[in-house]
């Protein structure tokens, strides 16, 4: 009896192919998406080291009107770096916390006041104040930039 296949020679070189072929694929598919996560982070990066570099706030004056439910808040940037955007995380007893956005910026080497406003369930203690800045685009949180208010008196 004659049996005709394919020989064990020639079957180990037709799966070596196959799994070159699939690993060939597989590498230049993840190189599409490592580049892509690259070029997505790096600005976020870059603005993370913008942050340690460039930017840096005091608090000048801080107090809080009970009657509106406002904080004013009056910032000064010490350094060069235009700060577009800031947070303020107001905070209240027990840690519980609300963070709301203040739109005013503040320019190199100046002062601004910008008023927070907060729910009726909390009663803030104090605020930090997180300036953000915009790094080709993307917002980037200078979170390592905060600063944190005494205790909260009345204006």
């Amino acid at each position: 009896m004659n049996k005709k296949g394919v020989s064990p020679l020639i079957a180990t070189v037709l799966l070596i192919g196959l799994v070159i072929a699939i690993l060939a694929s597989i590498m230049l598919w993840s190189k599409g998406i490592i580049k892509e996560e690259i070029e997505k982070r790096a600005p976020i990066s870059q603005g993370k080291f913008v942050c340690q570099t460039e930017v840096e706030i005091d608090i000048e004056e801080v107090c809080i009107d009970s009657a509106s439910r406002r904080i004013k808040v009056t910032i000064k940037n010490n350094k060069e770096r235009y700060i577009p955007k800031f947070k303020g995380r107001i905070i209240g007893p027990e840690g519980k916390t609300f963070v709301q956005d203040g739109d005013k910026p503040i320019s190199a080497f100046s002062k601004a006041t910008i008023y927070f406003g907060y729910p009726p369930d909390i009663t803030p203690e104090f605020i930090e104040i997180i300036p953000a800045i915009n790094q080709e685009g993307i917002e980037v949180t200078c979170e390592n930039q905060k600063v944190k208010s005494k205790k909260l008196d009345t204006c």
